[in-house]
């Protein structure tokens, strides 16, 4: 009976010490974005506005410089160039431990899901189209 205690007691020392805390504090997760997207866009509306200017500022560069050069004008480098970096903010946020609810944490995140969107609307953009429509006639039932 004493070994089982000691056994359970262990366990649970080692599960407080180091199971308990994984970190996942400093991971910008990208499923569902859309939901969260409109989360940080508000908090950044409402808190930090110039800080949701300069990813904004910073997203439509990117997209004007994809769409105008011609050497990006392949379906699959606009995906590949995306999708780099999406994960290189990703990376960069989690490497360097930035806090969730900090203003840089909230614009970095803004500024994936905003590239992440351009990724699924630039891969499917029949879908993203018809979601949109179906959403927009969900909110203005009379407009069409």
């Amino acid at each position: 009976m004493k070994k089982i205690i000691l056994l359970l007691w262990s366990i649970l020392i080692f599960t407080i010490s180091f199971a308990w805390d994984i970190d996942t504090c400093c991971i910008i997760n990208t499923i569902d974005y859309q939901k969260k997207l409109k989360m940080t866009q508000h908090i950044l509306a409402i808190k930090y506005p110039n800080l949701q200017k300069k990813a904004d500022n910073t997203v439509y560069e990117i997209v004007k410089l994809l769409n105008t050069n011609p050497k990006f004008n392949s379906y699959n480098d606009k995906l590949k160039i995306y999708s780099t970096i999406v994960n290189k903010v990703v990376d960069y946020v989690y490497n360097h431990n930035i806090e969730k609810w900090t203003p840089v944490y909230d614009m970095l995140s803004y500024f994936v899901y905003r590239i992440q969107d351009m990724y699924e609307y630039t891969k499917n953009t029949r879908r993203y189209k018809l979601e949109s429509t179906l959403e927009n006639i969900d909110k203005y039932p009379y407009t069409y």
